[in-house]
């Protein structure tokens, strides 16, 4: 029924000619997934054609500072929209301090209508514009044996994965320090969080 609907929808009824669509035939449908993945390590390696899409949204942290421009609810673009996997940002024109040892919030934003937006500009956070994530709540630690908590200079670093993971990297300033958090861009699309502006307690600026 499916074919015979798409067919009278494609059809040419002037020229007599009637279009088929091309059904594909695997018998082994359980098998896509690990068919993808091994095409998927091909293309790692060099082999067959690499399907990228960008990204549809652009996304923002939200930082906080003394200082007349980051005063306030305020938010950083961290990735902007149709930005290819893989693409790191190196965002070094600006410093943050980093709080390690103690419990921190990463407060993310989305927008689908901020498309101009450039890695690092600062934006104010307004409702309309920018669209909640649920945030990154974590402690950072350090392999030095320290138990007190700490602030550390750091510089901001992000980049989309292949599999929809948003990388952010708070790499020292003034060492050879970093830490890593991750987030799922995609499993979070849809979810829906408080829109009351919040700013980052782990990164100020």
């Amino acid at each position: 029924r499916l074919l015979d609907v798409m067919t009278s929808w494609y059809s040419s009824n002037d020229s007599g000619d009637t279009w088929q669509p091309l059904v594909l035939h695997n018998d082994r449908l359980d098998l896509g997934v690990a068919q993808g993945a091994a095409y998927y390590g091909m293309v790692r390696r060099g082999h067959g054609t690499r399907i990228t899409g960008g990204l549809a949204r652009a996304h923002y942290i939200g930082v906080e500072g003394e200082g007349a421009e980051t005063a306030g609810h305020t938010a950083m673009c961290l990735l902007p929209t149709d930005i290819a996997a893989g693409q790191m940002v190196e965002l070094t024109d600006r410093q943050f301090q980093l709080r390690i040892r103690q419990p921190v919030e990463f407060p993310l934003y989305t927008s689908s209508l901020r498309t101009a937006d450039t890695p690092g500009i600062l934006v104010p956070i307004a409702p309309q514009l920018l669209q909640p994530l649920p945030p990154i709540r974590t402690v950072l630690t350090s392999g030095r044996r320290k138990s007190q908590a700490e602030v550390i200079p750091i510089t901001l670093h992000a980049q989309l994965s292949d599999i929809g993971t948003l990388e952010l990297w708070c790499r020292e300033a003034t060492g050879d320090r970093q830490w890593r958090v991750q987030f799922d861009v995609r499993a979070a699309a849809g979810t829906r969080v408080s829109e009351t502006p919040h700013t980052a307690s782990g990164v100020t600026g």
